[in-house]
């Protein structure tokens, strides 16, 4: 073996490293695009009907406002009794009241 058959055979594998790399590339950036697709498919799946139908057009969400609008903000919910200040009677306490309040209305 000359000199000149071992550079072509160095050459060759650097050429098929190369290529070896390149094709792990490719195939890992297809696996990856396969994976979303996939994970996109799951999270559609898990969506409303409607919301399904916006994220397939693009949008991300179809109820946020425009960000240069105005908007009220919420205000916190009144109409319920916070957990500190729930009465101490139990359900069953309740129930025996209501029944005692039913039979006296009852009652001639």
């Amino acid at each position: 073996m000359d000199i000149k058959e071992l550079e072509l055979k160095r050459m060759n594998v650097k050429r098929s490293n190369i290529y070896k790399n390149l094709l792990t590339w490719v195939i890992y950036e297809e696996y990856l695009k396969l994976v979303f697709a996939i994970m996109k498919e799951l999270a559609l799946k898990k969506m409303s009907r409607r919301r399904r139908l916006y994220a397939k057009e693009g949008q991300s969400t179809y109820n946020t406002p425009p960000k240069n609008s105005k908007t009220k903000k919420e205000e916190p919910c009144t109409t319920h009794i916070p957990l500190k200040q729930t009465p101490k009677e139990t359900i069953g306490d309740i129930t025996v009241s209501l029944k005692k309040k039913i039979g006296k209305k009852t009652e001639p």
